[in-house]
Order: structure tokens, then C-alpha cells, then sequence
């Protein structure tokens, strides 16, 4: 997967954790944990990298702002998270 994909995934899946935790009241934990364990195809070295990044910048984004940063694949990222 070159590079710059993976940085839209790792954005679009922090955007989607953060609607998440203020949409399902999941924290960061427990949403990585339910969406590295499902079916999308993101690599586990990758998860990880996910689970030490800092949300706080990103934190303070309205959920509008998220669902943009989220993209096409919000829908689908959050309802992997139930």
C-alpha cells in the first residue's frame, strides 16, 4: 500500500474513532480493538501505529469536519463499531 494511502486511512479511521467515541461513547481502545478485528483489509503493523498517535489535535474538530476527514468510508468504519 504506498504511503500516501496509508496516511488517508490512518486520518479517515482517527476521524472516524473520534465520531465514535462521541457518537457510541467507545474510547479509542475498545474502537481500534473492534475494527482491527474486523473484516477491513488495514494491516494490524498499521493498527498499532493508530493505537500511539495522539488524537488531541484532531479531537477538537467539529463532527462535520470528522466526517469529511473520514470520508466515503465513515459509514461503514462506524457501524463496524457497535
Amino acid at each position: 500500500m504506498p504511503e500516501g494511502d496509508r496516511f488517508n486511512d490512518a486520518v479517515a479511521i482517527q476521524a472516524t474513532i473520534l465520531l465514535a467515541e462521541r457518537v457510541k461513547g467507545i474510547n479509542k481502545t475498545e474502537a481500534i480493538r473492534r475494527l482491527s478485528s474486523s473484516d477491513d483489509p488495514y494491516p494490524r503493523s498499521e493498527w498499532r501505529k493508530i493505537e500511539k498517535m495522539d488524537f488531541t489535535p484532531m479531537s477538537e474538530l467539529d463532527d462535520q469536519a470528522l466526517i469529511c476527514l473520514a470520508g466515503r468510508r465513515w459509514r461503514d468504519l462506524l457501524s463496524k463499531i457497535q
